[in-house]
């Protein structure tokens, strides 16, 4: 409630979207990868600087190919979005 009444004593204008709605930026597959790749290395980092260094070592590991995968499957994904009328999908 207090959202509301925030909202319409400054009158912004609330966007109709779903609740739940889903994201389809490849960049959230992207981030699974990095973190997939990370936990399976074989030492694990104990400390921020040691991730650092692991996230950029994995980072560049991921290929062009993988990114052109994700970007040339948008429009499928898109597609069951829209099926689904913004609830979740398989991606």
């Amino acid at each position: 409630m207090a959202a509301k009444d925030f909202h319409a004593a400054h009158c912004l204008e609330v966007l109709p979207h779903p609740a739940q709605s889903p994201d389809i930026n490849p960049i959230e597959h992207v981030w699974k990868q990095l973190k997939t790749r990370i936990n399976r290395r074989e030492v694990q980092p104990k400390t921020l600087d040691e991730l650092w260094v692991a996230i950029q070592e994995e980072w560049g590991k991921i290929t062009v190919d993988f990114i052109n995968k994700l970007v040339d499957g948008m429009p499928k994904h898109v597609e069951a979005v829209l099926k689904a009328k913004g609830g979740s999908t398989k991606y």
